[in-house]
């Protein structure tokens, strides 16, 4: 192959390093028809990293145990005013244990942070022994610290312990219409 070079190569890799990145989920385009799947405590902590994705569908598909994460490891999802997450999370019958958070000086603490807007749903989940420690915090729940107009059903918290300054409770920390 004297005088032709391989352009194939280069091209694929090109074309791959142009892709975006996008955070790992079990499946799902996260539209309502389709929503993003949630298998493992790796995914569930995807979601809080990735901001672009906290207005969009999840479905929680196996009993989360957040064990290996502490202190603030884990990616809270919607961890202040704005972005919020304004998306719809069913836990689809089941549970998210051993959620450990320890801050002295956030806000909205909890699986969710700030959730807002009358279309943001959380729904069908269960809380076991989640411990969190919001210190001074304001807006500090197991599973939301802070709902605006949002609306959560069928949801539970089993054992554990949730502190904080003010706004505190052990699935909700605030909730507020406005």
């Amino acid at each position: 192959m004297t005088g032709k070079k391989n352009y194939k190569g280069l091209l694929l890799c090109v074309l791959f390093l142009a892709l975006p990145t996008r955070a790992q989920y079990g499946g799902g385009s996260g539209t309502a028809e389709d929503p993003y799947l949630i298998y493992t405590a790796e995914q569930m902590n995807a979601i809080g990293a990735e901001p672009n994705d906290w207005d969009k569908h999840f479905k929680l598909m196996a009993d989360i145990d957040l064990s290996g994460y502490s202190g603030t490891d884990f990616n809270i999802i919607g961890n202040g005013l704005f972005p919020a997450f304004s998306g719809v999370f069913d836990g689809n019958g089941h549970t998210i244990s051993n959620f450990t958070y320890s801050s002295t000086g956030e806000t909205c603490i909890g699986i969710f942070g700030y959730v807002l807007g009358p279309n943001a749903r959380i729904f069908n989940v269960g809380m076991i022994d989640p411990n969190v420690n919001g210190g001074t915090a304001a807006g500090v729940g197991s599973l939301a610290g802070w709902i605006d107009l949002g609306t959560v059903t069928n949801c539970h918290v089993i054992g554990g312990s949730v502190t904080g300054k003010q706004l505190v409770g052990g699935l909700i920390g605030s909730s507020a219409v406005i």
